[in-house]
């Protein structure tokens, strides 16, 4: 099921040393068997679906992994690769300052008593934004599959079980970062908005949209 959150969250504790999951997480990302590929920055996990199995709308996970007394807390969100959410921002961007100008503008006619037709861009502008957010729901229900397979790969990863779905062949490895600079750049980006509710987050994206 679709969550209406541009960016659904995951959150998931488990009885284990915080250590013992990223060590977890380092050593399958460079198996052969593993569906997934991802990196490893200090306390911060990005989890991507293998090269050969991407398309446009492929999710990625983002995770911070923390120390919860004896155990871990797992908890990130769900997006678009980079280079996707950069093109989403960048729409709203440019809706957002077209608005902005075109409201001062629309002013501008009142004073002068001219039409105001300015306004008429705004409303045009907000539909913009809808179609934007109706876009990113599209490609949510496209990449919904590859999300299950994002999330199925971290619980066989804290479980240590077996992984349930089909291997990766690309040369993809683990990229296992030690720079601090890096990390905490990583990890602002990963924890960008999982200040949200706390319900409305769980440990599975079909969770997350029962909340939502």
């Amino acid at each position: 099921m679709i969550s209406f959150r541009m960016r659904p969250g995951y959150r998931h504790e488990v009885a284990i040393p915080h250590d013992v999951v990223l060590g977890r997480f380092r050593q399958r990302f460079v198996d052969p068997g593993s569906p997934c590929r991802g990196s490893v920055a200090g306390e911060v996990v990005q989890v991507s679906i293998c090269e050969r199995q991407r398309h446009f709308w492929s999710p990625k996970l983002d995770l911070h992994v923390s120390a919860e007394g004896d155990g871990s807390r797992l908890e990130g969100r769900f997006a678009p690769r980079s280079e996707v959410w950069t093109l989403f921002v960048a729409l709203y961007a440019a809706l957002a300052f077209t608005a902005l100008g075109f409201t001062m503008f629309g002013f501008s006619q009142m004073i002068v008593d001219a039409a105001p037709w300015g306004f008429g861009v705004v409303g045009g502008t907000l539909v913009g934004a809808f179609a934007v957010y109706g876009a990113a729901l599209v490609g949510q229900s496209l990449g919904e599959d590859q999300m299950h397979i994002l999330s199925s790969f971290v619980e066989a990863i804290v479980t240590d079980a077996p992984m349930p779905v089909t291997p990766c062949s690309d040369a993809s490895v683990c990229v296992d970062v030690d720079d601090a600079d890096v990390a905490g750049a990583v990890a602002a980006a990963a924890l960008a908005g999982v200040a949200d509710d706390d319900q409305g987050m769980s440990s599975s994206p079909d969770a997350n949209a029962a909340a939502s």
